[in-house]
């Protein structure tokens, strides 16, 4: 019976990373020069969960593990205008590249870009579906003690 549990935990736990997404790229001024520390932030547009990161010495960040839903990604940096995406959906598995590109001017400008994200991910061969961890859920717990 142990070997059981343990056989569904395992799989769970697969199926969740498995899932796991991430949302990846790169932050440059409008020279195209790498933004170092920049900051990075992709928000869950119907929980209103936020995850960030800063970006690195070649102006790259990532910002992972995100969840199924629609994002909004918005980056900063002193001495430049916001700026931010919306429109993002995120899927299973999903690793997209968005690049942003910031203007010279102060915080309080913003520059906003809607766009519609790719319904299937060009980069990765990886086969992913949503529906698993609703599957998993709903399985019956059945738990006997001897």
């Amino acid at each position: 019976m142990r070997l059981l549990v343990y056989s569904l935990l395992g799989f769970a736990a697969s199926l969740y990373a498995q899932q796991a997404s991430r949302i990846t790229g790169t932050v440059t001024d409008s020279s195209g020069a790498a933004i170092v520390d920049a900051a990075v932030a992709a928000t869950n547009v119907q929980t209103g969960e936020s995850r960030r990161a800063t970006t690195n010495a070649t102006g790259t960040y990532v910002i992972a593990p995100l969840g199924i839903g629609d994002y909004s990604l918005e980056a900063r940096k002193e001495g430049f205008k916001t700026a931010s995406r919306s429109g993002l959906r995120i899927d299973a598995g999903a690793s997209p590249v968005l690049d942003l590109q910031l203007e010279i001017g102060s915080i309080s400008e913003r520059i906003d870009v809607s766009a519609q994200a790719l319904a299937l991910n060009t980069e990765s061969q990886a086969i992913g579906n949503s529906r698993y961890e609703a599957q998993l859920k709903n399985l019956p717990i059945i738990v006997r003690e001897v």
